[in-house]
Formats: structure tokens, sequence, C-alpha cells
């Protein structure tokens, strides 16, 4: 998101703000129990790569999914929050504002609380993200593992003597592999 210029002063705490800030603190809880079930989701899709437990892997992909649409939606709540906020407040440029400058936007204790929603969403999104790189990593070296396997079995399979439609000994220059004969 965009960085709001200038100085945010808290407003007087309305009936209509407090109402849009709960919906905010209650988008940004779900957005943190989300973000949380998708950390151990990365933690089983790990021990399912350690198991080679492709049934488990299919399982944690569609349940990944699902935890993405439902973030998708809360996305879209929290925008539409975000909006009622900045109407309320009269500032419209704050639809477009980081979390922090919403905070300070806002009345006390509600700013207090918010910004601890935020601490908290950010911990668990970088636990995510460093949780999914290693995700990444540990899948792309099993396949480079598996590639080099094949390479080697590929090689010990090669055979420069092969036989003719007579069933005759016949030499190649090139060499040709098993995989050859099958087609």
């Amino acid at each position: 998101m965009s960085s709001v210029t200038g100085s945010l002063k808290p407003v007087p705490h309305t009936p209509e703000l407090g109402r849009a800030a709960d919906a905010l603190l209650t988008c940004f809880h779900v957005a943190y129990e989300l973000l949380s079930k998708l950390l151990a989701l990365a933690d089983d899709k790990l021990d399912a790569i350690r198991r080679a437990d492709a049934k488990r892997l299919n399982q944690n992909t569609h349940s990944e999914l699902k935890l993405l649409q439902q973030i998708a939606v809360n996305d879209q709540e929290r925008n539409a929050v975000l909006a009622r906020i900045a109407q309320a407040l009269r500032r419209p440029e704050l639809k477009q504002g980081r979390a922090s400058e919403i905070a300070a936007a806002l009345p006390e204790p509600t700013s207090s609380r918010l910004r601890a929603r935020i601490s908290g969403l950010r911990e668990v999104a970088l636990n995510l993200r460093k949780k999914n790189d290693l995700v990444a990593r540990v899948a792309r070296d099993l396949q480079t593992h598996i590639r080099d396997i094949f390479a080697e079995v590929a090689k010990s399979q090669m055979e420069t003597a092969v036989y003719d439609a007579c069933g005759q000994h016949e030499r190649h220059a090139k060499p040709r592999m098993i995989v050859d004969a099958l087609g």
C-alpha cells in the first residue's frame, strides 16, 4: 500500500468509526488465524516431503488453496472496512494507507489494539514466508536429486550395440538407450 503523506492526528471516537475499527480488528484477527493455518500447513508439507507422502502433499495443496481463497475474501472485507474508516474520518487517502498509518489516525485504545494486531500479523506473515521459502528450497533440491538419479540410471542403460529387423547384431556410432526401443 502507498504511504499517506502528512501527519495524522487521532480523532474523537464516533459509533460508526468504532464499528469500522472493530471490523478492521476482526479482519486482522481472521488474517492472523488464516496465516497461522498456512504456517502449520507448511510444516505438514515439509513432513510429507520427508516421508514422500504424495497423497498428503495433494491434500495439503487443496487445503492451501481453500485457505488462500479465504484470505482473498478477508482482504476484500478489509478493503471495504478501510473505505468505511476513511469515510468516517473524512480522509479518503486512508483507503490506500498502511495499517500503521490508519492505527495512528484512530483514537485510543483502538489505536493500540490495532497496532498489537498488526505486530502479531506481521510476525506470523514473516514466519510463513520463511517456512514457504524452506519448503520451496527442499522441493527444488528434491527435484534436482531425482533428476540426477534418473541421469545416472540413463547413463548405465546406454548401449552401443543393437539388433536389426532380422535379429542380427548391428553397431551404431551413436549410443542408444533402452528407452529408444520402447518408444
